[in-house]
């Protein structure tokens, strides 16, 4: 949403071929051996995925799995509309053990203001047909579950997407994302707007004691206490993570594919599989400025104490054409009463305050003022 208009899928064939799959599959099984990889996540997404024809996805799940598990841990994911799902596609899902995202923004009027197909028709009567296909076969005993995951509207209401996920839905699992908006589109973005349906979203999930999950809730949480981000490009990542790259249909390979929005993304002629090995593209000096912005802070959130949970926000929200990736989250002041929010629960909930401080890494800089606003009655806020 809102960035540059890609069109580099016009170059790529609709769909890939399985001698474009051997060759991938060689790339991560070298790969695998020259740098000591246990653990391999391949994520199918388009497009729409299922638009392939099953026996190819198939044979292809087939081959990376032959190949690959040979050196590595593998598991699949897949981010599809859903409008594609039937018994024959969940039964190979099952069996290549795919864990599926759903993409859907909200309930039926929300969902359709932006996710129409070629004709203009709504989507969300048809996602959930699928999704009630999944609900009512195997696929929900074996892979526990199925995801949502749905783009920030910070017009909508949190509470009301929040209970139409998990009680009229019934799903448990939920990726709740920013908008991807460099500094170079960000018209009239107002970051507080974001950051307060994030802190009402904490509120209506924290206080629903379910075992919901919320990926930007538990990673947040995770930082808060010690722990690392568990989303790529936003917050501190675990050093041992590399970085996640996209191979299109064709074999061209690229940084991850949300900074598609970024000129940083264009600015290079695309690697192909056929032409490096995977130790070489991870040396190129597009993915080391993208590896260094994502373990270095802009430069301006150096005094910000939480700088260690947030680490100058999601990577495309930090970029400009003008600074690269040296500047602060366009989500800045929302994420700040988020992660005051996030912080004020423990406290309330008894983690211990000097804990937070700890892992804040911060002593002398901490919102005070904002934390004895949300805990009057906690005494060690003065």
């Amino acid at each position: 949403m809102g960035g540059l208009q890609d069109e580099s899928f016009k170059k790529h064939p609709p769909f890939i071929s399985i001698d474009t799959v051997s060759l991938i599959a060689d790339f991560i099984t070298e790969g695998c051996k020259a740098l000591n990889i246990e653990n391999v996540s391949i994520g199918f997404h388009g497009g729409e995925p299922m638009m392939q024809k099953l026996h190819e996805f198939e044979t292809m799940c087939s081959l990376l799995v032959g190949k690959i598990t040979q050196h590595a841990n593998l598991n699949f994911t897949m981010q599809s509309n859903g409008m594609l799902i039937n018994n024959a596609w969940i039964n190979a899902l099952v069996k290549y053990r795919v864990h599926l995202g759903i993409s859907l923004d909200g309930n039926k009027e929300e969902n359709d203001k932006h996710r129409v197909d070629k004709r203009n028709r709504g989507t969300y009567d048809r996602v959930l047909q699928g999704i009630n296909r999944l609900k009512s076969s195997q696929y929900m005993d074996v892979m526990k579950g199925v995801g949502l995951l749905t783009v920030i509207n910070p017009e909508s209401n949190p509470e009301k997407t929040y209970y139409h996920f998990t009680q009229e839905i019934g799903v448990s699992d939920i990726d709740f994302l920013l908008p991807d908006i460099t500094h170079d589109q960000k018209n009239s973005l107002d970051a507080k707007k974001y950051g307060d349906y994030l802190v009402r979203l904490f509120n209506v999930w924290i206080n629903d004691q379910t075992d919901v999950r919320i990926r930007i809730m538990k990673s947040s949480l995770d930082a808060l206490t010690g722990g690392t981000s568990s989303i790529y490009g936003f917050g501190y990542n675990s050093p041992h993570i590399l970085p996640l790259i996209t191979i299109s249909s064709d074999g061209s390979i690229w940084p991850v594919d949300e900074l598609r929005v970024t000129a940083a993304f264009h600015k290079n002629r695309p690697k192909n599989v056929r032409d490096l090995s995977l130790t070489e593209f991870l040396s190129t000096d597009l993915i080391k400025e993208i590896r260094y912005a994502s373990e270095t802070p802009p430069e301006n959130c150096m005094t910000c104490c939480w700088k260690q949970v947030c680490f100058g926000g999601n990577l495309v929200s930090r970029y400009s054409a003008k600074n690269g990736f040296n500047n602060q989250s366009l989500y800045c002041a929302g994420l700040k009463d988020f992660y005051a929010t996030l912080s004020a629960s423990l406290l309330e909930s008894g983690y211990p305050y000097q804990k937070i401080i700890e892992n804040l890494k911060d002593r002398n800089c901490y919102d005070k003022k904002y934390l004895h606003k949300r805990c009057e009655n906690h005494s060690t806020i003065i």
